[in-house]
C-alpha cells in the first residue's frame, strides 16, 4: 500500500520543496519503497494504486536485500548513476554490492530537475549532482531511519544504540539483520517527519576519490545490458531504410502492413 504524508519532509531545515514523501510496501519483493511525489493527481493516483508503481519512488529495498535506486537522470557516460548511488549509500549505509541503478519513468511531476525549477525532467548543464544532492540523500536517510526503528521495535532496544554499516543493521547485544530482513516491517512504520543528514566531516563515500565507478567494469567487459540488448516477447525492430544512392528520394511505399499492426 502506498500513501503520502501531508507535510513535506524536512532535513536539517531543508524541505523537500513542493514534494510530498511517499513510502510503501513493494508488492513484487515484499520490501520498502520510498521517494517523493508531487501533490496533485499524479500523487493521488500513486496513493490509491493497489500495486505500488516502483517509478513513483527513488529507493526500493527488496526482501532479497537488493537496493534499487531509480534515477531521474540519464547517464550518458558522465557518471550520473554512480553519483546518485553515492548519495543514497552515504545516508542509507548500504554496501555497493547491494546497489542496482535503473532509469525512472519520464514524469516531470515526479522527477523534475530542481535546478530548472522542477517543471521539466532533464539531464544537462552540469545539474545532475546539484539538483539531486538533497533529494537522494533525504531518501536514503529516511529509509535508514525506518529500518533502524523497525530493528529497535523487533529487538526491544533503543534506536540510538543501533548501528548501520555496509548493508547490515546491528546492536551491541549481538543481534543483527540485513536490510532485506527488515524491509517489509519498516514499510509499515510512519514516515519520519525530520531526518538528520550527515555533516560533511562525517562523509565516507561522498568525495572518496579512490572509489571507482561501479558501472565501469560491466560497460567495458560486455556484461552490461544496453538498449540494443533488450529483447521482449513479440518485440519488433524498426530500422531506417536508406536510399541506395546519394540524393535518392522515396518514390513510393506500402504502409498497409504497418497500419494493420495492433
Amino acid at each position: 500500500m502506498l500513501f503520502s504524508q501531508n507535510n513535506p519532509l524536512k532535513a536539517g531545515g531543508i524541505q523537500a520543496d513542493r514534494r510530498q514523501f511517499l513510502v510503501g510496501s513493494a508488492a513484487a519483493t515484499g520490501g520498502l519503497l520510498i521517494g517523493f511525489g508531487s501533490p496533485g493527481p499524479v500523487a493521488d493516483a500513486a496513493t490509491k494504486a493497489a500495486t505500488p508503481n516502483p517509478f513513483h519512488a527513488y529507493v526500493q529495498i527488496g526482501s532479497d536485500n537488493k537496493v534499487t535506486i531509480f534515477s531521474s537522470l540519464m547517464d550518458r557516460g558522465q557518471g550520473a548513476y554512480h553519483g546518485l548511488a553515492t548519495l543514497v549509500i552515504e545516508e542509507l549505509g548500504a554496501d555497493w554490492s547491494q546497489i542496482h541503478v535503473t532509469g525512472a519513468a519520464g514524469n516531470a511531476k515526479l522527477y523534475g530537475n530542481l535546478m530548472w525549477g522542477g517543471a521539466a525532467q532533464g539531464t544537462g548543464g552540469s545539474t545532475s549532482t546539484a539538483g539531486s544532492f538533497d533529494r537522494y540523500r533525504i531518501a536514503g536517510a529516511a529509509a535508514r531511519e525506518m529500518l533502524v526503528q523497525s530493528a529497535a521495535k523487533s529487538w526491544g532496544v533503543p534506536a540510538e544504540d543501533i548501528k548501520v554499516a555496509k548493508g547490515k543493521i546491528s546492536h551491541a547485544s549481538g543481534k543483527s539483520a540485513s536490510f532485506g530482513e527488515l524491509a517489509s516491517a519498516a514499510a509499515k512504520l510512519p514516515v519520519p517527519q525530520n531526518v538528520a543528514l550527515k555533516k560533511p566531516e562525517e562523509w565516507t563515500e561522498i568525495g572518496d576519490t579512490k572509489r571507482r565507478r561501479f558501472d565501469t567494469a560491466p560497460k567495458t567487459n560486455g556484461t552490461h545490458t544496453f538498449t540494443i540488448d533488450v529483447k521482449l516477447p513479440g518485440m519488433l525492430t524498426t530500422v531506417v531504410a536508406h536510399g541506395p544512392t546519394f540524393g535518392a528520394k522515396v518514390k513510393s511505399f506500402d504502409a498497409a502492413e504497418v497500419i494493420s499492426l495492433e
